[in-house]
């Protein structure tokens, strides 16, 4: 990552810094590290209210994150079986 922040030293333009930081919260939010990448996008966003694939990439991330807990919700077969028999 410690490319990124070279990048981002470097960069020249506010459109610039924005891509850098864009194209690094794309790197963590691949390792997974949603938080950090969230973080990223939103600092892009602070820089460019107006750049679209920031707004895209936090958007996407969002949905893509579920809660821990949903988890042990989805997995409770019966409560997805009582479920199922009152949604007929």
């Amino acid at each position: 990552m410690e490319y990124y922040e070279i990048a981002f030293e470097h960069a020249a333009t506010e459109v610039e810094k924005v891509e850098t930081m864009v194209l690094q919260g794309n790197a963590y939010r691949d390792l997974n590290k949603t938080d950090r990448a969230k973080e990223l996008y939103e600092q892009a966003l602070e820089l460019d209210p107006a750049s679209e694939i920031a707004k895209k990439n936090l958007e996407t991330l969002a949905k893509r994150t579920i809660p821990s807990w949903h988890f042990n919700m989805l997995a409770d077969a019966s409560r997805n079986d009582a479920a199922s028999r009152t949604s007929c």
